[in-house]
């Protein structure tokens, strides 16, 4: 699928099993898809030449783009989301957080099961392979994409809106749909 001038998967795709994931081989798969894998990490969306900002000096080989993998999420207007300070933390907000903290259980629950002698027991410090491959993407980790009840979403929600378009626009179809901007 292409969107905005970038790629992006549908497929459930395991990043760990991507030329930037963990290129060690774990144990064979004993499930019929990737996304039930207790191997896998299948994110909803993996993006390929994601928008990675803007570089003011082009002459540093540093690329515009990289691979980007985002969790589609939502959440139900119950009393565990709705009843918190929310003028400190949004649900969407504490949403995000939950899918975060996932991500980076599962991935040092990988490195301690499978990269003990690197890791230990995991309470030194030390990065292993497993946590250390979503580094790799953009943002180091996850992009949370969580939409509420309300239609309210977390900030990354918004910022990949804005990205994409902003890309869309600029292209050659949206140049010939959107007015100039006057500012």
């Amino acid at each position: 699928m292409v969107l905005a001038l970038f790629e992006s998967e549908r497929r459930a795709t395991d990043i760990l099993n991507t030329e930037k994931g963990f290129a060690v081989h774990i144990s064979p798969l004993s499930h019929t898809s990737a996304r039930n894998s207790p191997h896998a990490i299948v994110p909803d969306i993996l993006a390929h030449e994601y928008p990675a900002g803007r570089q003011r000096i082009n002459d540093s080989g540093a690329s515009l783009s990289d691979d980007a993998f985002f969790e589609v999420k939502s959440y139900q207007p119950n009393n565990t989301r709705l009843d918190h300070n929310n003028k400190e933390t949004k649900p969407a907000d504490r949403r995000a957080n939950e899918v975060l903290n996932q991500y980076s259980t599962k991935l040092k629950g990988l490195d301690k099961q499978y990269a003990a002698d690197i890791v230990g027991n995991g309470d030194n410090g030390i990065v292993g392979p497993f946590e250390s491959a979503q580094k790799r993407f953009i943002g180091g980790q996850v992009i949370p994409l969580v939409v509420g009840p309300f239609g309210e979403i977390h900030k990354d929600f918004e910022k990949v809106l804005e990205t994409l378009a902003r890309l869309a626009a600029a292209g050659e179809d949206g140049m010939s749909i959107s007015p100039p901007s006057q500012h």
